[in-house]
């Protein structure tokens, strides 16, 4: 086999890997080089077909990298390893997480922790809180002071 069959050959198998390899890797790059390798595949069939022929491996190659990357989008996210890649929910009446005003002034015991992060008890709940100013060690007896969106902003108690 000629070196430059080969290189072809290379080149459409590369070409339709990079492609396939979109769905795993987002973001358009990989379908990209997939489709410029396909395109030097193009090339190098008019070298080792001529001029006849290589119009005939272009219009196959257009036709099939089209009808794979369709396929491969349509078809594979029906398939079992397609379905365990994808979401199975469109989350179209998913909701964050509540805001937790009732919590406003009760107090709790930090669990962890809280620099500033970290997790206490509060009303008989794990939650995630952020101390105000300062470093809290786990243990110290706290007070939630503000409560903006889901964060949890908590001030040590001093006794």
């Amino acid at each position: 086999m000629e070196p430059t069959a080969v290189l072809f050959a290379s080149l459409v198998i590369i070409g339709f890997l990079l492609i396939a390899a979109e769905v795993f890797v987002p973001g358009g790059i990989l379908g990209i080089i997939g489709f410029a390798v396909i395109g030097a595949a193009i090339v190098t069939g008019f070298i080792v077909f001529g001029s006849q022929k290589g119009t005939i491996v272009m219009a196959l190659l257009i036709v099939a990298s089209g009808g794979f990357m369709i396929g491969w989008l349509y078809i594979f996210p029906k398939t079992s390893i397609g379905k365990s890649l994808t979401l199975s929910k469109d989350f179209k009446e998913a909701k964050a997480n509540p805001e937790k005003s009732e919590l406003l002034n009760q107090e709790g015991i930090a669990v962890s922790n809280l620099g500033p992060s970290g997790i206490a008890n509060i009303d008989n709940q794990r939650l995630d809180v952020i101390a105000e100013n300062n470093w809290i060690d786990s243990g110290s007896n706290i007070k939630v002071v503000r409560v903006t969106g889901n964060r949890i902003i908590v001030r040590q108690i001093t006794s």
